[in-house]
Order: C-alpha cells, then structure tokens, then sequence
C-alpha cells in the first residue's frame, strides 16, 4: 500500500512537471506566431513614410538617459520608432495607433516630442497617425520677448510714473497733499 501512494505521488509530481513544461512551450509558440501589434503598425507606418518620400535612416533608435532625482542618478531610455530623412531634413519619428495620443497638442504626446527632439538634437518630428494615415510635422518654439515688446513694456512704464508724478503734482497745487 505504502509502495502505491509513493508511485502515485511520484507519478503526481512527475505530471505537473510534465503539464507545465508543455504549456510554456505552447504558450510560447502562440505567443511567438501571433502578429505583433507594434511591429504590425510600425511595417505600416514604414510603407506610408516611404510613399510619402521620407527615407528611412534608423529603426527602434533609443538613445540613455539620466534622471537625476535628489542628487541620484537613474538611467532610462528615450526610444523614437523612426529616424528618416527628406530634402536634406533629419526627423525623429513617432507612430501613434489611437485618435487621442495622434494629437499633438495632447500634453503627453506633446512631451513626448520634445524628449524625443532633445535626445536626439534634432529639431524636427514627425507624429505619425495611423488612424487617419496622416504624417503630421511638428517642431517647437518658445517665444521670447522681442524688442518691440520691451519698448512697449519701458512705455506702459514711463506712462504709470508719468501719470502718478502728475496726480501727486496735482495734489501738491491744490495743496491737498
């Protein structure tokens, strides 16, 4: 009796090894020969980048990053799908699959952009939405006071102490003050 509940046992251990072997292989085979979603899309955005006459210099391009966060240094990744060229211009690529993060304007996808154009140094992107099949040029730029605002500004100035001195001279001549 005692030699049955041991080969019952043994047999027990030996087919949950065996069960988990095969459905990790199996798992990994349906994994490996489902379409990629990412790779579908990115082969999809290649051929519309090329129809449009960009040339593809790199692929999957990431460049290290250090964040340093209270004085500690942690390193990260800033990835751009594409780096492609058009009449002499470099862009870093992004390709975007959903409506909300194919706009620009959306705040994450905006940063998005600019850490993207920073570690990449180059000043042109491209959003690239495969939604709508757009490829959509953006750059940044943050304004800077020009010399026509400083002039207004020194006037609105002047005119504020102009005003004030004439309505204490004012006051002195009608001698309220």
């Amino acid at each position: 009796m005692l030699n049955l509940l041991i080969a019952l046992t043994i047999g027990f251990i030996l087919g949950v090894v065996l069960f988990y072997v095969i459905l990790r292989f199996w798992l990994k085979n349906q994994l490996l020969n489902q379409p990629n979603a990412k790779g579908a899309a990115l082969e999809e955005a290649e051929k519309l980048l090329e129809k449009n006459g960009y040339k593809i210099k790199e692929k999957n391009k990431s460049h290290t990053l250090i964040t340093i966060l209270n004085g500690k240094s942690h390193m990260g990744i800033v990835a751009a799908d594409f780096v492609v060229e058009k009449n002499g211009k470099t862009f870093v690529v992004e390709v975007k699959t959903d409506v909300i993060s194919a706009d620009p304007l959306e705040p994450l996808t905006r940063r998005q952009l600019l850490e993207q154009q920073s570690a990449f140094s180059c000043p042109h992107s491209l959003l690239v939405d495969l939604t709508n099949q757009k490829i959509m040029e953006v750059s940044f730029e943050f304004p800077k006071v020009g010399i026509q605002e400083r002039f207004i500004q020194i006037a609105i100035i002047l005119f504020t102490l102009l005003l004030f001195s004439w309505f204490i001279w004012t006051m002195i001549q009608l001698k309220l003050f």
